[in-house]
């Protein structure tokens, strides 16, 4: 009877959704009381069907259960089996069903809707052929126990798995990914990592002297090094590409490792792409996780070689591997000043677990290591870091303003800049993922926990020693998201690390099952997580091979807008008020060309829209007329580092990136990255001392009067303007910009 229970329950839930797939087609009309409403109150009246599906659900719920259970008597039970594999598979499709429907709920695509009406129509078949589904699912299950091992499964698994690894982070498209981020975004995420500081380095500048490097000296040294020798230059185009070939090869590293302390191909297979999802394919890579540098491998690629140096250690006991690991942490600081922390503060804490995990467990493959491999091990990451960056700094290394430099942007954030307290992010509509941020590290804490108490009962394995080593990574990795509570889910960038520690719990739990309950736990959660990722509304806007829209960078069905824009395209820009504008921009128009979506039929308009918004001949012109390369030259405009890529000269200002980046006929004054008086004032002191003979400005700031709210939303750039004005006049003009010469 249980069964015939929830048979009829999904029978009546189908019947709901089928009710509401035929609503779609005939919406619901007024009830004639609401003709004899005022107009005033009658907009406020809309129909709907949700009581007559109540009644449906009622109705549908009690008359399945009448008529299966007089089947059933007529039967007389014959067929109980059937009646199990039939309920089973009636659930797989309602729940199906319901997920399209939610889907469709949450986002409104009629690709949800047109799943709905395909799982509904896939379930009326599977009624009318309930015999045959039910034999071929028998068989398969009978198979699935009864099947051996392949020889050459696990090769074809990793061959596959690489290749879809690639298939899946590559975007076909470079040049129009690169125009949608200038369209959305306008690169300015792309030049807070990546592009300023590698063009620095490049034109002959000092990192952490002359210019800023945000987030590290060896990051956008290392991309624009590479892509200069390798790819023809360093351009936007050029380091998307570098970042598409980190991101495989990031992900192919961590197979290897997974492959090795998994020791099982399947479950390696399932962590890598449960990885993949949780870091690739989540809320903060909107709309695609290349608009965002400091989201994407690039910023993370040396954990995968650090981790797979520890699982290579600890299996095999060679020492190389942990001097390896020694030496990559010192080298990520380098690259990446917190990640890097963050990972040499964990091979600290690793060298503790292990000299403990020996003593209590007498381990036959590792080794007690001796005071002087201990100082030696303590010691290596800082030599890499000192020896890195002396190549790079040279006698700068030796100079106070360096270190402080360097301190001055983990300062920012520790005083909380570009953040707020983690319970202020528990707003609507981002609970659910600000929630999860408290819960993140209690996981991580209960894991590390468990294994401690497995190192200290004696029963820890020498992977288990890695995942105790994971845990403290990723909780000390979380001190950066406590730090940066934002509304978005930044604990998901360690997502293989996460995927790993959980993926090896799972595999411990299904250890003592038979080999068919096992096959059965990688099937679920093989399936569960191709599921979680196809669907996901991030893989969908991801412009790869697999985009089912043949103009991906402009579709508006694949393209979302943000929580409360009106579209993507200039979306920080399209809705400022008029009343806070200049009354013309620096071309003496009032139309800005602020566009949208619908303004590109395909993807190629996107592109030729790029390349002449992007062309900057005439301003560079002027530039290169009164420079010469060996100048450093003075700035103050959106878009500073593509005009001087463009003029091939050297950044002034040390705060480079300094304004941030908006469409370049606005007719407002953009926000600036000084942050601090000090910051001004340096630049200031800057131009006083060295007294450049020409400052280049957007012409639109010689626009007059400004808006006096200026004077408090944009008070650096005014200062900073003020500073200028008064030594400097303007000499010539180029199209967007103006030439000052020193009065």
């Amino acid at each position: 009877m249980y069964w015939i229970v929830t048979l009829s329950v999904l029978i009546a839930i189908e019947c709901v959704f089928a009710g509401t797939a035929l609503s779609t087609f005939f919406p619901a009309r007024p009830k004639p009381i609401v003709y004899d409403f005022f107009a005033t109150y009658r907009h406020g009246i809309t129909p709907k069907y949700d009581v007559l599906f109540l009644r449906l659900l009622i109705v549908a719920g009690v008359a399945s259960f009448i008529g299966l259970m007089q089947a059933n008597r007529r039967k007389q039970g014959t067929k109980t089996v059937f009646l199990k594999w039939f309920t089973c598979l009636s659930a797989v499709m309602v729940i199906t069903e319901a997920f399209f429907l939610f889907k469709y709920g949450v986002y409104h695509y009629p690709l949800w809707l047109n799943g709905l009406y395909v799982a509904l129509a896939f379930s009326v078949l599977i009624k009318i052929f309930s015999p045959e589904a039910i034999k071929w699912l028998s068989t398969f299950d009978r198979r699935l126990r009864d099947l051996r091992p392949l020889a050459h499964l696990s090769i074809w698994m990793t061959a596959g798995g690489m290749v879809l690894i690639a298939l899946i982070v590559w975007v076909p498209d470079v040049k129009g990914a690169v125009a949608r981020m200038f369209t959305g975004e306008h690169l300015h995420h792309m030049d807070w990592l990546l592009m300023p500081a590698g063009w620095a380095h490049l034109s002959g500048n000092v990192l952490g002297i002359d210019n800023v490097s945000r987030y590290g000296i060896g990051a956008p040294v290392l991309v624009s090094e590479l892509t200069q020798h390798f790819l023809g230059g360093f351009t936007y185009i050029h380091a998307v590409i570098a970042m598409m070939i980190i991101s495989v090869a990031y992900y192919w590293i961590w197979f290897y490792a997974l492959r090795l302390v998994l020791k099982d191909t399947s479950w390696a297979f399932i962590a890598i792409f449960l990885g993949l999802r949780l870091h690739f394919f989540n809320l903060e890579t909107f709309p695609f996780i290349f608009t965002y540098p400091q989201v994407t491998p690039l910023r993370f690629f040396w954990d995968s070689v650090f981790f797979l140096m520890l699982i290579l250690h600890t299996q095999t006991g060679r020492m190389r591997w942990l001097y390896g690991a020694s030496a990559v942490a010192g080298f990520y600081v380098f690259y990446i000043t917190g990640e890097g922390l963050y990972t040499l503060a964990s091979f600290y804490v690793f060298l503790i677990l292990r000299e403990a995990f020996i003593i209590w467990k007498n381990s036959t493959t590792l080794r007690r290591l001796e005071i002087r491999e201990i100082i030696f091990l303590f010691l290596l990451p800082w030599i890499v870091l000192l020896t890195s960056l002396w190549i790079v700094e040279g006698h700068h290394l030796f100079e106070g303003v360096f270190w402080f430099n360097q301190l001055e942007y983990i300062r920012y954030y520790e005083a909380g800049n570009s953040s707020q307290p983690m319970l202020g992010n528990l707003v609507d509509p981002f609970v659910i993922q600000a929630a999860m941020a408290f819960v993140w590290p209690v996981v991580y804490l209960t894991i590390f926990v468990l294994f401690l108490g497995r190192l200290m009962q004696r029963t820890l394995k020498n992977d288990g020693l890695v995942m105790a080593a994971a845990c403290v990574f990723l909780l000390i990795s979380f001190h950066y998201h406590a730090m940066l509570a934002n509304n978005m889910p930044s604990y998901l960038r360690n997502g293989v690390v996460i995927a790993m520690v959980l993926v090896f719990l799972v595999k411990e739990i299904t250890a003592g099952w038979g080999q068919y309950h096992q096959r059965l736990a990688k099937l679920a959660c093989g399936v569960a997580i191709a599921i979680a990722t196809v669907t996901t509304h991030q893989f969908l806007l991801h412009p790869n091979i697999f985009n089912f829209s043949r103009n991906p960078m402009t579709h508006p069905v694949i393209n979302q807008a943000p929580v409360g824009r009106s579209s993507y395209f200039s979306h920080l820009f399209i809705s400022y008020p008029d009343a806070f504008k200049l009354p013309v921009n620096g071309l003496g128009e009032k139309e800005e060309m602020l566009v949208t979506e619908n303004d590109f039929a395909d993807d190629g308009q996107l592109r030729a829209f790029f390349d002449k918004e992007t062309d900057y001949t005439k301003d560079v012109a002027l530039i290169r007329s009164l420079t010469s390369r060996e100048d450093k030259v003075p700035l103050v405009s959106s878009f500073e580092n593509l005009i001087l890529m463009q003029a091939d000269r050297r950044p002034f200002f040390y705060t480079y990136f300094m304004v941030n980046s908006q469409p370049r006929r606005m007719r407002k004054f953009p926000v600036t990255v000084l942050y601090t008086k000090q910051n001004l004032q340096r630049e200031i002191d800057r131009i006083e001392h060295q007294k450049p003979t020409y400052i280049f400005v957007e012409s639109t700031y010689l626009v007059s009067p400004i808006p006096q709210a200026y004077l408090y939303d944009n008070e650096d750039l005014v200062d900073l303007l003020a500073y200028i004005f008064n030594h400097y006049e303007v000499y010539q003009r180029g199209e967007f910009l103006a030439a000052l010469k020193r009065k």
